[in-house]
Formats: C-alpha cells, sequence, structure tokens
C-alpha cells in the first residue's frame, strides 16, 4: 500500500499547528478546541 501525499491545504494546516505548539503561540486550549472543531475534522490530531 503506498502512502499518499496530504493535499497542500492540509500540509500547511499541520505545519501551523506543529509551529504553534512548538513556539507556544498555538497554547493547549486552542489545541483542544482546534481537535474538537468539526472544521478540522480532516487532521489525524495524534501525529502532534
Amino acid at each position: 500500500m503506498s502512502s499518499k501525499r496530504l493535499d497542500p491545504l492540509k500540509e500547511t494546516f499541520i505545519k501551523i499547528i506543529r509551529e504553534g505548539l512548538a513556539n507556544k503561540s498555538f497554547d493547549e486550549g486552542e489545541f483542544e478546541a482546534a481537535k474538537n472543531a468539526g472544521f478540522y475534522k480532516f487532521i489525524d490530531f495524534n501525529i502532534f
């Protein structure tokens, strides 16, 4: 089974979340809110 490349928008969201968590501009409360929001249902938050 070949791995699929994420579409550019999804990659951008993941990059923003990763960088935000790393530099503390995206706090845990915001992370939990994003995780539970239907808008981000296409992102697997277990990768963070």
